[in-house]
């Protein structure tokens, strides 16, 4: 019987998994596109993971 939990997200810095989420847009390429992105902030040490797509920068491709 397949595993049908989801995953946690986790901050890849420090394994908290609390996070402050945010809308936002990235530029790319010198403004000449705007990405909307969801921001999630960890509330432990606050650095920012964009999510373009439901994807991750941090995200490995594997899931």
């Amino acid at each position: 019987m397949p595993d049908t939990t989801k995953p946690r997200l986790r901050c890849p810095l420090c394994e908290g998994e609390r996070f402050d989420r945010e809308d936002g847009r990235l530029s790319i390429r010198n403004g000449s596109t705007d990405q909307r992105a969801v921001l999630l902030i960890c509330r432990r040490c606050k650095p920012i993971l964009p999510f373009l797509n439901r994807q991750s920068f941090f995200d490995d491709g594997t899931g």
